[in-house]
């Protein structure tokens, strides 16, 4: 969300004409708010000259079968540290936020089947399936669908989107590279601002746990890494633990 105003003074005109396209859509066209404001920035970088189209290449995805060769050394300084990883920075967050939005889900199923996904795609180079935790934060907004029951829509989109741009994937990555780093950045900042809302609501609602809920939020907003691990693990770890103790000074005494 940040990115949205830390950008301002790199490219003030882009940044502040997507602002305002996103504030009329989301007063009338709500839905399509982030639609309107990616599509106002496309066309604002290709005419103000920012993009760099010349370095498309539209050619289709080729898969390539490479046969799995095990390695303990590999698994040990390869395979451990994406687990952590993925786990605490994809897994574990896209929990947190269907929790955070009311959904119950089954984490143990949840997390083995992206194992057995991973595993299954690994040979054509995708080393890890994983919860996606923007896309869930995405989809389980209110701006997905009015009824929580509903909003699966949203997922199925975005999977059956995925599997298409999938076959032109080395031209989509081109395509968002030749954008303007303060577009990119803004645009997710605004995509997520409902999302953010949410969750602050959701976590600010009890009085006894604001402080604990405010700890996680800025641990997780400030970036920092430690062991390779990213904030959005360590930020969890700092609210849990601020909540622990918070909860133990208020136990009565025995």
């Amino acid at each position: 969300g940040m990115g949205v105003f830390t950008n301002v003074g790199r490219r003030p005109g882009l940044v502040l004409a997507r602002c305002a396209a996103y504030l009329v859509c989301r007063r009338w066209a709500p839905r399509y708010a982030v639609l309107v404001v990616m599509a106002v920035a496309v066309a604002m970088a290709a005419g103000l000259g920012l993009m760099r189209v010349d370095q498309l290449d539209w050619h289709l995805t080729e898969f390539v079968w490479t046969t799995p060769v095990f390695s303990m050394q590999a698994a040990i300084s390869l395979g451990v540290p994406l687990f952590v990883v993925a786990m605490a920075s994809q897994n574990l967050p896209g929990l947190a936020i269907l929790q955070a939005a009311g959904y119950r889900p089954p984490a143990s199923r949840l997390v083995a089947a992206t194992g057995l996904l991973g595993l299954l795609a690994a040979p054509f180079g995708a080393h890890s399936v994983t919860l996606g935790a923007i896309s869930a934060a995405i989809c389980t907004g209110p701006e997905a669908h009015a009824e929580p029951s509903k909003r699966y829509i949203a997922a199925a989109t975005y999977g059956v989107s995925y599997f298409a741009l999938s076959i032109v994937a080395g031209a989509v990555a081109v395509f968002f590279q030749a954008l303007p780093a303060a577009l990119l950045a803004a645009l997710a900042g605004l995509a997520l601002l409902g999302t953010i809302m949410g969750g602050m609501a959701a976590a600010m609602a009890n009085p006894q746990r604001r402080e604990a809920a405010l700890i996680t939020l800025l641990a997780t907003a400030s970036g920092f890494s430690f062991w390779g691990i990213g904030s959005a693990f360590w930020g969890l770890v700092a609210g849990l633990l601020a909540h622990t103790v918070f909860e133990y000074k208020r136990r009565p005494a025995a």
